[in-house]
């Protein structure tokens, strides 16, 4: 199976950078505007909160039910990963050294030598970058997009090179180059193993079809070898999903 970027590999965008884009502004909107006015004291003569910060329940009414409290975040504070736990996590969830996820040339490492700096890293002895940039920098998608895709490529090449040893795509029924079954029953242990590592959670029955979608749109744009292309769009769009990017 070839290596080379699909010349379709901004179909696995639609899913995946418009959401990124957004949540990462978010993120740079919430940790770098005002802060919160402070809340009102309660009044003096109010009844204290029991203890695990419940409210009481209001004068002449009655405590809802379990079921029907909401429980809201008091100070969300979702955080962008950065470059040194993006490059462990990628290594953990693709089960590779982290000097394979991304390199240029073959030799400069993509986060390391490239990247560092747009995914919120130093570089005090070249750059002389001492503290990183406030909020996410514009290009962060893009940078994440790029090792992801090569990571999952690596992953996908070497699971097919070895289908014994294989961590998610060994087992994949293929006719030719084509997968036999997107609904067949690997398919979906195979997306499972790969969403449950990526995000730390059992996927739904709608995240299944939204990946298995995907090939739809594979083999519509054509290719010799559309179930590589699609476990790479797959991969990818797991791995910079705001599951596996926030914490």
């Amino acid at each position: 199976m070839r290596r080379d970027l699909p010349r379709f590999a901004a179909l696995g965008r639609f899913a995946t950078a418009s959401a990124l884009a957004l949540t990462l502004l978010g993120c740079e909107a919430s940790s770098s505007g005002p802060s919160a006015p402070a809340s009102t004291p309660p009044a003096m003569d109010a009844a204290p909160p029991p203890m695990g910060g419940e409210a009481p329940p209001p004068a002449g009414g009655t405590t809802p039910a379990p079921t029907e409290r909401a429980f809201e975040s008091v100070r969300a504070n979702l955080r962008f990963k950065g470059a040194a736990r993006l490059r462990e996590e990628f290594a953990r969830i693709l089960q590779l050294p982290t000097d394979a996820l991304c390199t240029e040339l073959g030799q400069f490492d993509c986060i390391d030598d490239l990247h560092q700096i747009t995914l919120g890293g130093v570089e005090p002895y070249k750059a002389n970058i001492f503290k990183p940039f406030p909020g996410i920098a514009v290009g962060a998608s893009l940078a994440v997009e790029r090792v992801a895709l090569s990571a999952c490529t690596a992953r996908i090449e070497r699971d097919a090179a070895d289908p014994a040893r294989a961590v998610y795509f060994g087992d994949i029924p293929l006719r030719g180059g084509a997968l036999a079954d997107v609904n067949a029953p690997q398919v979906d242990a195979a997306l499972t193993a790969l969403t449950r590592e990526a995000w730390l959670r059992e996927p739904t029955p709608d995240d299944l079809a939204t990946l298995k979608a995907l090939y739809a749109d594979v083999l519509a744009e054509g290719g010799r070898t559309p179930a590589f292309t699609w476990a790479q769009l797959v991969c990818m769009t797991t791995l910079t999903a705001s599951e596996a990017l926030l914490y």
